[in-house]
C-alpha cells in the first residue's frame, strides 16, 4: 500500500512538472511569444485558465504555449468569427487560423477551458475599424515591408505605384492600435492578372507579380483585388538601406574612417593612400552594423578588383592617388589610379571629452593663420588638436609632458605627438592654436567678430578627398567660407 502511495504522488508531480503554460498572442500584442502580460493564469477549477489583459484585444489572436512549437497547444479559428461575450470552439493544431472578431475589447478578461475547449472574452465591446495595405517584397526593399492604401468610398486604392517583381499580400489592421489582424491574398491562381477583379481569401496564397506601374483597389465587401497597368516596366532601383565606409590606416597610418559616395549603387572615394590594413564599415542609422574584409586574396599590390567577404582585413601596399570603388551587389572592392589634381584642403580641430564626457571633433576657423573654437567646457577631461588633411587625420598636437590646463593663458604644444592636455575649467573658453609656433592660447570667451566675416564670403566645397565640387548635392563636404573651414552634411 505505502509503495502505491508513493508512486501515484511520483505521477502527480510528473503531471505538474508537466503541465503546459498558455499564452494569448496576436496582432494585439505584436505576436510577442511568451508574453508575461498576456499569460493565462490556472484557476481553483483544473483545465480552466483566466486572464485579465490590460489593453485592447483585436481581431486576429490565437492561443498556444509561448514557443509555436507545439502543435498541440495552438488553439486557432474553427472558420467563423468569435462573439463577445459568448463561448467560442477553437481548433487544434498548427494549420489553424488566427481567431477573428467584429469587435475590438478595452481591458478584456479571456477564460481558457482546455477541458471544453472553448475560448470566452468578455468586457467593454466597440466596433472595430480597420486599414489595408500592401505588405511584400515588391516595393524596392531588400526586406519585406508595407505602404498602406487610401481609402475611397468603401474600396482600398494605392495609385500610380512602382514596384519590382515578387510576391506580396494585403494585410488588415487594426485602425486604433496599427496592429495586424489577418493576412488576405489569393483565392485563386497566385500570378496577378492585370484590369480583372481576383478573388481574396483570409491565409490563401500569395500574389506575384512583375515589374512595372500598377494601381491597386482592393475591396473589402466584395473581397477581390483589382490590379489595373501594364508589367513589364523597369525594375526600380533597390532600396539600400546601408552606407558604407573604408576603415583602416591607409589614409594616415592611424586607424579611421572615410565615408564612401553612392554612385548608381557602386560606393566610391577618391584620394591620397598609404600603405596600411583596412576594411569595409557596414553602417545602418549612423551606427556600425557589419564589417567587409577579404574573401580570398588579402595583400592589394597594385590596382584591379579584389573579391569582399568576411575574411581577414585587407593589407595594402599602394601610395597614391586611387579611386577605391566598393560595388556590394557584386561583394567586389576596385582599385583604380586617379590621374586628376587634388586640392589639399587642411584644417584643424580640437578633439576631447571636455564638454560632455565623450570625445568628439569641434571644428576650429582659421584666421590669420590662427584657429579657434569657443566651448562650454564641463570642468574635466583631456583633448589634443588634431590636423586633418582632405578630411584624414594628418597630425596631432599635445602637450611635450603631462600639463593640466586649470586657468587662462599660453600652452606649448610638443610637435606632432605629446600627451594630452587635461583641462579642469569649466564654463565658455575659447581655444586658440597656431601651427607655425604649436601654441595653444585659451582665454574666456568674448565672441566672435570672425565668424560674421567669414558667414558673409562664398563657399566652396570639397569632397573629403580634396576635390573641388562646385555644386554639391547631398553628401558629406568640407567647406571653406572664408577663413572657416568645416565639414557639413548637405
Amino acid at each position: 500500500m505505502k509503495k502505491f502511495y508513493f508512486l501515484l504522488i511520483a505521477m502527480m508531480a510528473g503531471f505538474v512538472a508537466n503541465a503546459a503554460d498558455y499564452y494569448l498572442i496576436g496582432g494585439f500584442n505584436n505576436w510577442t511569444t511568451a508574453d508575461k502580460s498576456a499569460k493565462f493564469t490556472e484557476t481553483a477549477t483544473a483545465g480552466v485558465y483566466t486572464l485579465d489583459y490590460a489593453g485592447t484585444l483585436s481581431s486576429g489572436f490565437k492561443v498556444n504555449d509561448g514557443t509555436w512549437s507545439n502543435p498541440d497547444i495552438n488553439f486557432g479559428s474553427n472558420g467563423s468569427n468569435l462573439t463577445v461575450g459568448t463561448p467560442y470552439k477553437y481548433a487544434i493544431g498548427g494549420t489553424t487560423g488566427n481567431i477573428n472578431m467584429d469587435m475590438e475589447v478595452t481591458n478584456p478578461t479571456v477564460t481558457l477551458n482546455v477541458n471544453e475547449g472553448t475560448i470566452l472574452v468578455e468586457g467593454k465591446a466597440s466596433v472595430a475599424e480597420y486599414i489595408y495595405g500592401i505588405h511584400g517584397e515588391i516595393f524596392g526593399d531588400p526586406k519585406w515591408s508595407t505602404e498602406n492604401f487610401t481609402e475611397v468610398n468603401g474600396k482600398w486604392v494605392m495609385t500610380d505605384k512602382t514596384v519590382v517583381a515578387g510576391s506580396f499580400g494585403i494585410k488588415m489592421m487594426n485602425k486604433s492600435t496599427g496592429a495586424q489582424t489577418d493576412w488576405i491574398s489569393s483565392a485563386g491562381d497566385a500570378e496577378v492578372t492585370v484590369n480583372t477583379p481576383m478573388p481574396c481569401m483570409v491565409e490563401g496564397t500569395n500574389w506575384t507579380i512583375e515589374a512595372g506601374t500598377y494601381t491597386f483597389t482592393f475591396d473589402p465587401a466584395a473581397m477581390t483585388l483589382t490590379v489595373s497597368g501594364e508589367g513589364g516596366g523597369e525594375e526600380p532601383k533597390p532600396v539600400d538601406p546601408y552606407t558604407y565606409a573604408l576603415h583602416g590606416q591607409i589614409f594616415s597610418g592611424e586607424w579611421e574612417s572615410m565615408n564612401l559616395t553612392d554612385e548608381n549603387g557602386v560606393w566610391s572615394w577618391t584620394g591620397k593612400l598609404v600603405p596600411g590594413d583596412f576594411g569595409i564599415k557596414i553602417v545602418e542609422n549612423g551606427e556600425q552594423v557589419g564589417w567587409l574584409a577579404s574573401d580570398g586574396v588579402a595583400e592589394i599590390n597594385a590596382a584591379g578588383t579584389y573579391a569582399v567577404g568576411e575574411g581577414v582585413n585587407f593589407t595594402s601596399t599602394l601610395s597614391g592617388n586611387y579611386t577605391v570603388s566598393f560595388d556590394p551587389a557584386k561583394l567586389t572592392i576596385t582599385f583604380t589610379e586617379y590621374q586628376g589634381e587634388i586640392e589639399e584642403v587642411i584644417a584643424y580641430v580640437l578633439r576631447g571629452n571636455v564638454v560632455n564626457g565623450e570625445w568628439n571633433d569641434y571644428a576650429m576657423t582659421e584666421e590669420n593663420g590662427n584657429w579657434t573654437v569657443t566651448l562650454t567646457l564641463a570642468g574635466e577631461g583631456e583633448f589634443g588638436i588634431k590636423k586633418t588633411t582632405n578630411g584624414a587625420q594628418s597630425g596631432w598636437f599635445a602637450a611635450p609632458e603631462a600639463t593640466t590646463i586649470e586657468a587662462t593663458g599660453t600652452y606649448q604644444a610638443a610637435g606632432i605627438g605629446g600627451t594630452n592636455w587635461v583641462c579642469t575649467l569649466a564654463g565658455d573658453y575659447t581655444f586658440t592654436f597656431n601651427p607655425e609656433t604649436e601654441i595653444l592660447t585659451v582665454t574666456t570667451a568674448l565672441g566672435g567678430v570672425s565668424e560674421i566675416a567669414a558667414e558673409n564670403a562664398p563657399a566652396e566645397y570639397f569632397n573629403l578627398q580634396g576635390v573641388r565640387v562646385e555644386n554639391p548635392t547631398s553628401g558629406l563636404y568640407i567647406v571653406r567660407q572664408g577663413n572657416k573651414v568645416s565639414k557639413v552634411i548637405l
